[in-house]
């Protein structure tokens, strides 16, 4: 059977779409998965693999190809091996740039790459915490109590795979450093519809039985949303909480103090 260019082109569009398609499925929802494709800037590559395999491939395709010509087989083969080099060169890039760890240090959380972890000696991480190819792992990097809250920022302990513990049996140590929404949606519209929005989304979860935290991505902050019972992770908020000036962590005893200011405040005459 001979084809005609618009043939021959359309075959070669759902053929590379077939295999881009698949490939993306592994980067959205394996080495990637929600929120980590949003925050850990992969869109360019990805933009640029789309355009070479499914819009230039095809594109070439129609412009050269006509059915008996000379050279035609070596012509494809060359489109096919310039997609090829293209779709291995961005793969090899997303995969060495995936997240490997999240790790919980001090107040946050820190995406530990596949490139950080490659100089890493895993030897010491615990075999259940350490999947390697199943997607990022969430781990609790324990730093030593006796620091300073300057020496705990310096002491970088998710840069440390020997301090890593399962998250489950530790973040609980730590729910008192949760955000506070509250803080978080006064300081602009955009952060109250967000978290109108999130509370929209769970109207049958009491705020109080949440934790929430920032997480480090490559190009930005968002906030993790975690059960305080089973420490697991329920949501995320796409709130730069770094953004917000003066922010501070969840305590009810703080909180309670900050209401009784106020209260104070509004029954004093004014002098």
């Amino acid at each position: 059977m001979h084809l005609n260019r618009y043939q021959a082109s359309l075959t070669h569009l759902i053929i590379s779409a077939a295999v881009v398609g698949c490939f993306f499925s592994i980067v959205f929802f394996i080495w990637y998965p929600n929120p980590y494709f949003s925050i850990e800037d992969t869109l360019n590559i990805m933009v640029i693999l789309f355009t070479v395999d499914v819009v230039l491939g095809p594109l070439l395709t129609l412009v050269i190809f006509k059915s008996g010509k000379p050279g035609l087989k070596s012509d494809l083969s060359i489109i096919a091996a310039i997609q090829i080099i293209a779709l291995v060169y961005g793969a090899s890039i997303i995969y060495s740039e995936r997240p490997y760890f999240i790790a919980f240090d001090y107040k946050k959380f820190f995406v530990v790459r596949a490139s950080d972890a490659k100089y890493m000696d895993l030897s010491t991480v615990d075999a259940k915490i350490n999947h390697r190819q199943a997607g990022p792992t969430y781990v609790y990097a324990d730093v030593p109590n006796h620091l300073s809250p300057q020496g705990k920022i310096l002491f970088k302990a998710f840069l440390r795979p020997e301090r890593y513990r399962e998250l489950k049996n530790h973040l609980d140590n730590d729910f008192e450093q949760s955000l506070d929404l509250n803080i978080l949606a006064e300081h602009s519209s955009e952060n109250k519809t967000l978290i109108d929005d999130f509370r929209a989304r769970h109207p049958d979860v009491a705020m109080n039985t949440l934790a929430f935290y920032p997480l480090q991505g490559k190009i930005r902050f968002i906030i993790l949303v975690f059960t305080r019972n089973t420490a697991e992770i329920i949501d995320y908020i796409l709130i730069n909480s770094e953004e917000v000036p003066n922010n501070t962590y969840f305590n009810q005893k703080n909180l309670s103090e900050r209401k009784d200011d106020n209260q104070r405040q509004k029954k004093t005459p004014v002098k």
